[in-house]
């Protein structure tokens, strides 16, 4: 399950940096470079955010039960430590906030979008193994 969790990472990852750079292109190109800054930083917000959600996936997916909930409690303070340090520097660095949270935003939907279809692919992989061996099972009983 943990290799499994880590592919899910690889690909995520990859498909939302490369949906965050055509993002950030798009919006310059429509709006100018102030707002796509602003756009660009929050996808990289939400991307290293989901980064440390999956490292704690990860990390928690072998444990005993117990362990794993703490795991989960340090690895959500880690997020929310690191996205007030992000909101700060931004505001520090003068990105407007407003595009920055809608990018972060844009990038947990499609976050959990990949990962209700990754679901529903691995489901349908299971049924379809499921019949397979029951179709197996019952040319053996013949």
């Amino acid at each position: 399950m943990i290799e499994r969790a880590a592919k899910i990472k690889r690909s995520f990852l990859i498909a939302a940096g490369i949906f965050s750079l055509a993002a950030f292109c798009l919006v310059w190109f429509l709006s100018g470079f102030s707002l796509a800054r602003s756009v660009f930083a929050g996808f990289m917000v939400g991307l290293f955010d989901n980064y440390i959600m999956f490292m704690g996936v990860e990390k928690g997916a072998g444990l005993p039960f117990a362990k794993a909930m703490a795991s989960m409690k340090r690895n959500m303070f880690k997020r929310i430590v690191f996205d007030a340090l992000a909101i700060f520097a931004a505001l520090k660095a003068g990105i407007s906030i407003l595009p920055l949270f809608i990018a972060y935003i844009i990038l947990h939907l499609v976050c959990l979008i990949f990962i209700a279809i990754t679901a529903w692919r691995e489901d349908q992989k299971l049924t379809q193994d499921a019949e397979r061996s029951e179709k197996s099972v019952g040319k053996q009983n013949n």
